[in-house]
């Protein structure tokens, strides 16, 4: 399966945290075509000198389906312990756009160690861990090709990601990403008489590859 597609949330944006510049402000916006339908995202950040920074997000606007428009404004700190170690620092909001806007605070903290980042996200009582790494490797400098690991863990479940991007000029980038996926629900049910109950699991894992076109502006 390929589609278009991008993240683009700070510091859970893989593609941002290769080519975005370290100060100044950034946009853009991505057309993620899928086999469920097609839907948009924006975003826009800003960050100063001192590592101060604000990121505002919306994705899956669409107009045709059932999905809800999912948004997210953070606010943190980067700064640099010293030229192969930064750390981050910082708290967001993540709002879902239903009948109800329904509103989730997050606190997260990171380290980023010689182009290995690892990141943690606290959320009432849920924590979720994120990480990057950025191999060098010599067959892919001359194409000036990029290549990222990306793994995602929560309570229900992981994804592994691999993508492989090239920035095709300043403002237009372009890959192709490998991801893994496994989860699980589980589901609570009681007898008509509520004289017992009982839990089903339902566990999936998938594997699909998807194409994206980004564009950003600076």
């Amino acid at each position: 399966m390929f589609v278009f597609f991008a993240s683009i949330i700070k510091s859970q944006s893989n593609i941002e945290n290769i080519y975005a510049p370290s100060a100044g402000y950034y946009s853009g916006g991505f057309l993620n075509l899928a086999d469920d339908g097609l839907d948009a995202e924006v975003f826009l950040n800003l960050q100063n000198k001192l590592g101060l920074y604000n990121n505002m997000w919306a994705g899956q606007i669409d107009y045709y389906s059932n999905t809800d428009i999912v948004s997210n404004i953070s606010f943190g700190l980067n700064r640099a312990i010293s030229k192969a170690i930064s750390y981050d620092l910082g708290l967001g909001s993540n709002i879902t756009f239903s009948n109800e806007v329904q509103t989730t605070p997050e606190y997260f903290t990171g380290i980023d160690i010689n182009g290995f980042s690892f990141y943690a996200y606290f959320q009432e009582n849920d924590i979720t861990y994120e990480s990057w790494f950025k191999p060098k490797i010599e067959m892919l400098s001359s194409p000036n090709l990029d290549m990222l690991f990306y793994i995602y863990v929560e309570n229900d479940g992981y994804e592994i990601n691999c993508n492989v991007s090239r920035q095709l000029n300043q403002g237009i980038i372009g890959g192709v990403i490998l991801v893994y996926e496994n989860y699980s629900d589980e589901l609570n049910y009681q007898t008509q008489d509520d004289s017992k109950s009982f839990k089903i699991s339902n566990t999936y894992s998938r594997i699909s590859i998807k194409a994206y076109l980004g564009f950003l502006y600076y």
